[in-house]
């Protein structure tokens, strides 16, 4: 299990933030990403939610356990590969697990240090820069989250952008929210 730290922020002008991401940073390719995200099981008395993403090299399921605080993201996260998503698919499925919201996103990575930054298009929400810090850890001290949001919220300043953009939500609450994304 990792430990996944992450940030979002509105961006109103993404060919201005690509300027100055590819001045400074190392570009690691363009991607797309479609998410269906499902309710699981109850668990001890809590529903497993999970994704299925298809992207290009194949299918990743993850599941994450989440938390949110004045816009930084930290997730315990469990993540693998599958050889053959639809026939998983079909297995969640059968095994009572819905779908209740698709995302679809586009964009372009690039490495900045210790952190990837993406400037991605969220079909129906528009374009965010997301930076993010994969620390190989399930639990990260709180000294370590403390210099990861100050080094993120530093990349995102110096991208343009102001405290004002930062999403707090998570993409699926801002789809379900707007009415997109239904399965």
């Amino acid at each position: 299990m990792a430990t996944e730290i992450e940030m979002k922020a509105h961006c109103s002008d993404p060919a201005a933030v690509e300027r100055l991401l590819e001045a400074r940073a190392r570009f690691l390719g363009g991607y797309r990403r479609e998410d269906s995200y499902f309710h699981g099981p109850l668990v001890d008395g809590e529903r497993v939610d999970f994704r299925l993403r298809r992207q290009a090299d194949g299918w990743l399921c993850t599941w994450k356990n989440k938390t949110i605080s004045r816009g930084l993201e930290v997730n315990r996260e469990r993540e693998f590969e599958l050889a053959d998503g639809p026939a998983f698919l079909e297995l969640v499925e059968r095994l009572g697990c819905r779908i209740f919201v698709r995302k679809n996103k586009q964009g372009k990575a690039w490495r900045l240090g210790r952190l990837t930054v993406e400037l991605s298009n969220v079909e129906g929400l528009g374009w965010f820069v997301e930076v993010e810090l994969l620390l190989p850890a399930e639990e990260a001290p709180r000294a370590e989250l403390e210099s990861a949001e100050a080094e993120i919220r530093g990349v995102l300043s110096g991208l343009g952008l102001a405290e004002a953009d930062i999403e707090p939500r998570p993409y699926t609450a801002m789809l379900l929210e707007s009415g997109l994304g239904a399965p």
